[in-house]
This record gives structure tokens, C-alpha cells and sequence, in this order.
């Protein structure tokens, strides 16, 4: 699912495997601090696109009125789980929802357009079961998940020639935002993300779009570089 933003970032200075643990304001200036102390910038505008929570961190202190409308915002984890079967599972769908279990929704990756690698299945667990299974190891929830899996087809099981566990910690906006976005004018600073306006990832580019053209609408005829910093929750990075 990065291909998209591999593209768009074509000639753009990007930093990743970046875990950013401050912002700070010098001389009307955006700098970014890293976990190791590492300082980037100066930057002339700032777009944190990290989940709420995270988001909070690192605005509080410099935009009250943007902390404000971020505390009210609540997301739900969800537990997911990809499969890579030795044999084509028979069925007669690509996706399904999944009631009365651990598991919300199944889908076939390989029914997608020009996926080269065949039987690969996507598990997300429901939303309550994600939350009262946070702490329990990837390795138990991918066992739980996988059995509820082969229960939801009624298909004989097979020993997987790949599976994996994720957490995902931030996963869905349960109070997210009615607007697009969140912008302090006087300082540059702009937050977004799927917990604005709409969720999933077409909320989260509607989003980022809306806040990118704020930003640059109010530049006038400046002529500024573009960089993009990448907020990596270490936890929730998919490997």
C-alpha cells in the first residue's frame, strides 16, 4: 500500500524509520527533533499527519486551540493477521464480513489487480476483540485468528506457507473531527489524517490534500522547498 506515496515522493528529500519525539519554533521556524536527539529543518510550515494521540504530544505547547479539538478524538485498535495459503482456497467470494466471532472481515489480496503473489488472505479482528486482546502476543492472536479464519470458509485447513500478526494500536476513528483538518495560521502548523473528516485511507489523502493546499493557498507567491517528515510509531510500523 505504499506504492502510491513511493511515487509521489520521487525527487522529495523523505525520511523514514524516524521516530519524531519533538517539534520545536525558532525565529518563526518549524525544527523536528528525533528519538536520538537528531535536529531537521528549519522548515517554514509543519503537517503532523501521526494518529491523535500521538499528534497531541507533539502540538501541546504550541497550538492550545488545535490540542483542544485533538483530545476529543478516540481511535480503536484492530488486530490483523495475513495468510499465504499452499493451495487455492475454494469459495465463491473475495471478501466477507464475519459475524458472532473474533473476526469482523476476510479478504483475498490476490483477487486485486496485479498481485503476483496468489492465496493470500487478510484477517481483521473486531474491534472489541482488538481491545481486550491489546496486550497479548502476536503469535497467540495470529493462532486465535487463524482458527477462527478456517471456521468463517468451513474449508479443511492447511498448514500456511506464510502467516503474521499485527497490532495496529490506532487503527479506526471512533470521535473523529468534522472538519478536514486542523491549521494555526499564525505559527504554520497543520494536523490531519483519517480522524479528520472521514475515515480509512481515502478520508486520510482527503485530508492531507486539504491541509497541504491551506498551507500553501496562504504562502502567497513564496517559493518554499517541500520536505516530508514521517511520524513512525515504532509499534504500529508494518514490517
Amino acid at each position: 500500500m505504499s506504492a502510491i506515496a513511493k511515487l509521489l515522493s520521487i525527487g522529495l528529500d523523505v525520511r523514514t524509520d524516524v521516530a519524531v519525539q519533538a517539534i520545536r519554533r525558532n525565529d518563526d521556524r518549524w525544527h523536528v527533533e528525533d528519538a536520538g536527539g537528531a535536529m531537521y529543518g528549519a522548515f517554514d510550515a509543519l503537517i503532523v499527519t501521526a494518529p491523535p494521540l500521538q499528534t497531541l504530544a507533539l502540538v501541546d505547547g504550541h497550538s492550545p486551540v488545535m490540542a483542544e479539538a485533538i483530545s476529543s478524538v478516540r481511535m480503536s485498535p484492530c488486530w490483523a493477521v495475513i495468510i499465504q495459503l499452499t493451495e487455492t482456497l475454494q469459495v465463491a467470494f473475495d471478501a466477507a464480513f464475519i459475524h458472532e466471532s473474533p473476526l469482523a472481515w476476510i479478504a483475498r489480496n490476490d483477487s486485486k489487480p496485479q498481485r503476483q503473489i496468489g492465496n493470500c488472505w487478510t484477517l481483521h479482528a473486531t474491534e472489541d476483540w482488538s481491545r481486550g486482546h491489546l496486550d497479548e502476543s502476536a503469535d497467540d492472536v495470529t493462532r486465535t485468528l487463524v482458527h477462527e479464519f478456517w471456521h468463517a470458509v468451513a474449508q479443511p485447513t492447511q498448514l500456511p506457507g506464510f502467516v503474521a500478526g499485527h497490532r495496529w494500536r490506532y487503527a479506526r476513528p471512533i470521535d473523529l473531527l468534522p472538519q478536514r483538518f486542523l491549521l494555526d495560521p499564525a505559527i504554520r502548523l497543520a494536523a490531519c489524517g483519517d480522524w479528520c473528516g472521514g475515515p480509512r485511507i481515502e478520508g486520510a489523502f482527503l485530508s492531507g490534500l486539504a491541509a497541504a493546499n491551506a498551507l500553501l493557498n496562504g504562502a502567497g507567491e513564496r517559493v518554499c522547498q517541500t520536505y516530508r517528515i514521517e511520524v513512525v510509531d515504532q509499534e504500529d510500523k508494518f514490517q
